[in-house]
């Protein structure tokens, strides 16, 4: 495999969504990173792609779809787990290579959701009421109160209190509650 690092900057972040060249781009991350194994791929770009990946995350979404072909061809997924210890193995060494940032997320909203690990539950009748049904996801612990801008509205149509339902410092057995 390659250890040199290169210069990706050749692929140009600015481009546009009509700009970019996923061929050329897959020619080029082949040869520098899979030792051209992934030559039998056919690759296309999704219109659906293009928006959930943003501008600037061309390339490494699409590395990130060349690890899991060069894993699939040549066999490395172990106990079917698509993003496991071979996915980040070769994940690293791509990054290392590149100078780029691939993760194991396939969009910004997944990784943000990885992040957001505290969760609160409302114990009113908004529980029960679609999209949320009572719950706050957050990355910092802390529990939902007058420093939310929808609190005051809360507690109106509401009035329920709000628990802490999982996170890193939830057992199983108890959890925290805050009222108004």
């Amino acid at each position: 495999m390659c250890i040199e690092v290169i210069d990706t900057d050749a692929l140009d972040d600015t481009y546009e969504v009509e700009e970019f060249d996923v061929y050329e781009s897959f020619r080029y991350f082949n040869e520098l990173c899979f030792d051209s194994t992934l030559e039998a791929v056919r690759v296309s770009w999704s219109k659906k792609l293009t928006l959930s990946a943003g501008k600037c995350q061309f390339k490494e979404t699409l590395l990130h779809e060349m690890i899991h072909a060069h894993m699939f061809l040549t066999k490395q997924y172990k106990n079917c787990k698509a993003h496991g210890k071979e996915f980040i193995w070769h994940m690293n060494r791509v990054n290392e290579i590149t100078g780029l940032n691939v993760t194991v997320y396939h969009n910004f909203r997944d990784e943000l959701e990885y992040y957001r690990r505290h969760v609160w539950q409302c114990t009113g009748p908004c529980r029960l009421l679609p999209p949320y049904f009572g719950f706050i996801r957050r990355a910092r612990n802390m529990a939902p109160g007058p420093r939310d801008r929808w609190w005051s509205a809360h507690l109106h149509f509401c009035g329920g209190t709000f628990r802490k339902v999982e996170g890193p410092d939830v057992t199983s057995t108890a959890s925290t509650t805050v009222s108004h």
